[in-house]
């Protein structure tokens, strides 16, 4: 009977040791995966479609950059957009999205038309980009502008941090329609690729100054 006791002392401390041991396995996990051409072709094309933004498991957002064609591409040199629904990872189209939400400065956003809109991009350099589990964020030299993004299964937090407070706001496109319940928070709906509607609530940390529908 002591030596059962003395057995299972030792078990439980080398167990207790292997545990403490492991790495954490999330610090192998790269979201830029599956964004550039690879050698292999599949069904549709050479890309992987993934998106490199913040998910969470099965959650019903993903807080993603776009590049300037729609769905996000390692190799192009710009983004245009952060998009927040309707990512469909690794399939045709799949990295990109719907419901743009996207900080604009240096820009007068009274003159800000339709067109206009799909001129807003910043350049993008990949050294100033990181992304990992549940969280991404890019840093634009050129007009002082840093994004950081994260979800869980149903929101979504975006951080945008202006140097410079001139001309700066947030253009919020890509929407079907969109009402201002408050000088704090907008709700809105999206006619999805489906047959589907998507509700959605953007709420603001600070009081929104003036709005403006460019649609």
């Amino acid at each position: 009977m002591k030596l059962f006791k003395i057995n299972r002392i030792l078990i439980f401390s080398l167990v207790i040791f292997l545990v403490s041991c492991q790495e954490d396995p999330l610090k192998y996990v790269d979201p830029l995966i599956g964004t550039t051409k690879f050698e292999g072709i599949t069904k549709w094309n050479a890309y992987g479609e993934t998106y490199p933004g913040a998910a969470a498991p099965f959650g019903m957002v993903q807080s993603t950059p776009e590049t300037s064609n729609g769905g996000y591409y390692y190799e192009q040199d710009s983004i245009s957009a952060f998009t927040f629904i309707q990512h469909l990872s690794g399939w045709p189209g799949g990295s990109s999205g719907n419901l743009n939400i996207m900080p604009v400065t240096g820009v007068n956003l009274k003159e800000v038309n339709d067109q206009d809109q799909l001129l807003i991009k910043y350049k993008l350099n990949h050294n100033n980009e990181i992304a990992g589990p549940g969280y991404y964020k890019v840093s634009f030299d050129d007009v002082k502008l840093k994004v950081e993004l994260t979800a869980n299964t149903h929101s979504s937090i975006a951080r945008y941090t202006f140097s410079n407070p001139e001309n700066t706001g947030i253009l919020i496109s890509d929407v079907d329609s969109i009402v201002k319940i408050s000088d704090f928070e907008f709700n809105g709906v999206k006619y999805t690729r489906y047959p589907d509607k998507v509700y959605f609530s953007i709420v603001f940390d600070i009081c929104v100054l003036a709005c403006q529908n460019t649609n």
